[in-house]
């Protein structure tokens, strides 16, 4: 990044395990580490959280941010695709998925919800084999043009499309 100085990336997960929930915490950002040209030894570091624009010491949006992601409930026993945090933002998240199989269904955005009717019905028994299979999250919704979505439902990662 600058003469004498190496940034890199990093992600921190921590489970907050004194809540019932056991909420998540994740922290994204970069590390700016200044180096001793004549040692070879670093003599700074300084980390930069990507979600807060005010990175003192003890920040006030820093401590928000940390409450603000206790109080995340997620659904309970709901199955979904690995994936890893590359970066958190106040505003959104940019993530790196395992592969996995969706079922899908496109549909006029005026009668979306039938559209999701179909995908949910496929889960509840309406496939080929009439086998039903437990819900996943998420469910991802595109618009492909001006009067059309796509709405997609992931598979348990055990099942195949029946």
């Amino acid at each position: 990044t600058g003469p004498n100085e190496i940034t890199t990336r990093w992600t921190m997960v921590m489970t907050f395990g004194l809540l019932p929930w056991k909420p998540q915490l994740v922290f994204t950002g970069t590390s700016l580490m200044g180096l001793n040209p004549q040692t070879g030894k670093f003599c700074s570091h300084v980390d930069y959280w990507d979600s807060i624009k005010q990175n003192d010491y003890f920040s006030f949006e820093g401590f928000m941010d940390v409450v603000k992601q206790l109080c995340i409930l997620k659904p309970p026993d709901l199955e979904l695709p690995k994936y890893w945090i590359l970066k958190r933002t106040a505003d959104y998240e940019v993530r790196k998925y395992e592969p996995f199989n969706v079922i899908e269904t496109k549909c006029d955005k005026l009668t979306g919800l039938s559209g999701f009717d179909n995908v949910i019905g496929y889960i509840f028994g309406k496939n080929t084999k009439e086998e039903d299979f437990p819900m996943t999250t998420p469910v991802f919704t595109q618009t492909t043009d001006s009067s059309q979505v796509q709405i997609q439902i992931v598979l348990p990662f055990e099942r195949t499309i029946l």
